[in-house]
């Protein structure tokens, strides 16, 4: 199978919307790790809700916002990165390391297959 055919182009984006899922769930977990006791839930509901509205803002394909790929992409990466500090930042360095390699992956292929507008 070659990795230029329509398939792995799919599967790639694909993978991009597992790793946005990921991000936000991450984002949960680290939250819900800053505090103890009731509050706890605020950053842990908090956190994603946040990383929501910022990317449903400026990221997602169907924004009416949507910012400039020169803009956007650096945002998108940026978001992934912390969601790999968030999770490292809770002691879960192999989760952390593994989502880290997942993304950097895909970021490879987002470009190679000039998928960043997708």
């Amino acid at each position: 199978m070659s990795l230029e055919g329509a398939p792995a182009r799919q599967m790639n984006l694909a993978a991009k919307f597992i790793l946005e899922l990921g991000m936000l769930a991450s984002f949960g977990y680290a939250g819900f790790h800053l505090l103890h006791g009731p509050l706890r839930w605020v950053p842990a509901f908090g956190l994603p809700i946040a990383a929501i509205v910022i990317w449903g803002l400026w990221a997602a394909p169907r924004s009416r916002h949507r910012l400039p790929t020169i803009a956007r992409v650096p945002l998108e990466v940026g978001m992934l990165a912390l969601a790999v500090i968030a999770l490292a930042a809770t002691g879960q360095v192999l989760l952390s390391t593994v989502f880290a390699v997942l993304v950097a992956v895909n970021l490879v292929l987002l470009t190679a297959f000039r998928q960043w507008d997708a």
